[in-house]
């Protein structure tokens, strides 16, 4: 349904962090057959609103970062098929896309999902719903749209299939830094990756998933000066400006510019822009 919708709010995100939609937990004991309806003649208004009670269980769930909870609404043999991102097969590594997902989330953001339409039967349906995710301030940050079928079993209805993704496009990268340098003799190439990948967390955790650093090293083993290289990806628009006047961002640049200044004394530094 949703495992990583906050990846571009975001992500916004993200994302996102972008997931879409929920289910009731299986027994362990679980029977995979369907159950049969008793009736042909399936009332699907008052199955739209038994479906609609699991999708705000499962909101419940994703606004309270609770990845078990997730998890427990799915199937055992379910498949989630998130927006930009390999299929998840069973409640494990949906609950692990979930945690990946709460990660890039921001903070006081609050996802509702709206069942559209229902069709099938009491036994399966099939729903077609929106997602919407609000900041703290009821911003809309995203909105997108997902197909999700649900299959009666024990009682209940449980998630078998389902699959979501973004109404927007990702924004393009309008800008970026490139920075050339030869490591530094007490700086390591692990140590310099751990510092990159800190500062993109936060990052994404303010809702830009797709932007922050990213740090290579030449495989020419013929180049001898300026080996190593990392750039930083900024979203169009004033996504720069915002990135680097947000306060989670001033503070963790404080806590990694002592590091960063022996590399900056080194290295080759442009600002770019795409030329079409």
């Amino acid at each position: 349904m949703k495992t990583n919708q906050f990846l571009p709010v975001l992500a916004a995100l993200a994302a996102l962090f972008v997931f879409v939609a929920g289910c009731n937990a299986p027994a362990k004991t679980e029977n995979t057959s369907a159950e049969v309806s008793t009736s042909n003649n399936t009332d699907m208004t008052a199955v739209k609103a038994q479906i609609q009670a699991k999708e705000t269980a499962f909101a419940a769930a994703v606004n309270a970062q609770n990845a078990d909870a997730v998890a427990t609404m799915y199937a055992n043999d379910a498949i989630s098929m998130g927006d930009a991102s390999p299929a998840d097969t069973g409640p494990e590594a949906i609950k692990k896309a979930m945690t990946v997902s709460f990660a890039k989330r921001k903070q006081g953001a609050v996802t509702t999902y709206e069942v559209q339409d229902v069709y099938g039967s009491e036994k399966q349906v099939t729903e077609v719903g929106k997602t919407t995710i609000k900041d703290a301030d009821g911003t809309v940050s995203y909105t997108g749209k997902y197909m999700a079928v649900w299959e009666k079993r024990n009682g209940g209805y449980v998630c078998i299939r389902d699959i979501s993704n973004s109404d927007a496009p990702p924004a393009p990268a309008s800008e970026k830094s490139i920075h050339v340098f030869d490591m530094p003799k007490d700086i390591t190439e692990a140590r310099w990756a751990a510092t990159i990948r800190e500062l993109n967390a936060v990052i994404a955790k303010m809702g830009y998933p797709g932007a922050g650093y990213v740090f290579y090293k030449t495989s020419d083993n013929s180049v001898k000066n300026n080996r190593y290289y990392f750039e930083g990806v900024w979203p169009a628009g004033d996504g720069y400006r915002k990135i680097h006047e947000d306060p989670a961002f001033i503070e963790a640049s404080k806590k990694l510019d002592p590091l960063y200044a022996k590399i900056k004394a080194v290295e080759l530094y442009r600002r770019v822009s795409r030329v079409d």
